[in-house]
């Protein structure tokens, strides 16, 4: 009787041989997959912070300093220490609304480009081409500083 037992438990076994390997080619790509999807987030993440630090150190350098291109510098700098690819930055001034024209702050705008890892995927129809993840895509970032006045 227990030799019985013994043999059905080492049928069972011999079975189940492969199901490691099997379980894990089911659960691979989506564990890749996921571990992309926060790699590009990360990315993505990186290149805003980046945008945004930027912005925020030329609307402050140029209220401080009261000179749109020293802020226009910092931007450019910011962006180039972060190896951020930039399409476009600007500064202007803000203006008080009570009708005088009396600068009262400046206003930085940031657009980056972020290129995912992935980018430019298309899938192929009968009509056109469906793109998935695009090859490119602007991340914006507006900054008003207003310096106090003591």
């Amino acid at each position: 009787m227990l030799n019985l037992v013994y043999d059905f438990k080492k049928k069972i076994r011999k079975r189940e041989r492969g199901q490691n390997l099997v379980e894990l080619v089911l659960t691979l790509p989506f564990l890749i997959l996921i571990i992309f999807g926060i790699v590009e987030m990360g990315r993505v993440w990186q290149t805003y912070q980046g945008a945004k630090m930027a912005a925020i150190d030329g609307a402050y350098t140029a209220s401080v300093f009261q000179d749109e291109t020293l802020g226009e510098d910092q931007i450019k700098s910011r962006l180039e220490q972060a190896k951020i690819t930039y399409t476009a930055f600007d500064i202007v001034p803000v203006t008080n609304t009570s009708g005088s024209n009396i600068t009262i702050g400046y206003k930085a705008t940031v657009t980056a480009e972020f290129r995912p890892l992935f980018g430019g995927m298309e899938v192929p129809t009968l009509a056109n081409p469906i793109t998935i993840i695009p090859a490119a895509f602007p991340i914006q970032y507006d900054e008003i500083y207003y310096p106090s006045v003591y």
